[in-house]
């Protein structure tokens, strides 16, 4: 199996999964020490088919911490700060970005909550194909987590050497760490 039909399959199995299992999942994050102590959260605003994350976004203002979203520019990611979740537009592959003009530049004390279509025992995520995440993960220090169902959690994905594993997967079901 290649890269496609993975993507095909898993947005398949991911259309039948009911959103009431992101309530645990949301959870299961907000409880981790990985989470607690950071004071910077790296989240994207979530497609309707995805984990909704924004349970996630309003806990981080809720409890006094910094959050900043993706854009897309020139072939990459880079995270801005926001203030309210309001503070988005619909941008690239009509994906709501930060309308902030305010760049992170230092990433010490930060999580990056990552997406995926699904992930593997082996922390290997598939993402959607366009390498944004992997080329931002490539020099990110800081740890990188992606929620995923555990429907989607498989035994091996197809993977690149370009490929950047998380450092933490959340499910429903468990957290397993890479570190």
């Amino acid at each position: 199996m290649n890269k496609e039909n993975e993507r095909l399959l898993y947005k398949k199995i991911r259309s039948t999964i009911n959103h009431e299992l992101d309530n645990i999942i949301t959870n299961t994050l907000l409880n981790t020490k990985e989470y607690r102590e950071a004071k910077l959260i790296l989240i994207y605003y979530p497609l309707p088919e995805e984990i909704n994350t924004l349970p996630i976004i309003e806990h981080a203002f809720s409890s006094n911490k910094n959050v900043a979203l993706p854009k897309c520019i020139n072939n990459t990611i880079k995270f801005y700060y926001i203030e309210s979740i309001k503070q988005v537009s619909k941008g690239l592959f009509n994906v709501m970005e930060p309308v902030s003009s305010n760049l992170v530049t230092d990433f010490k004390n930060s999580i990056c909550i990552v997406p995926g279509l699904a992930f593997d025992i082996r922390f290997n995520r598939l993402g959607y194909g366009k390498g944004y995440y992997d080329r931002f993960l490539k020099d990110y220090t800081g740890i990188n987590i992606g929620l995923c169902y555990n429907q989607l959690l498989v035994s091996k994905l197809v993977t690149y050497s370009h490929d950047i594993p998380v450092d933490m997967i959340i499910t429903e079901n468990k957290k397993i760490n890479h570190f």
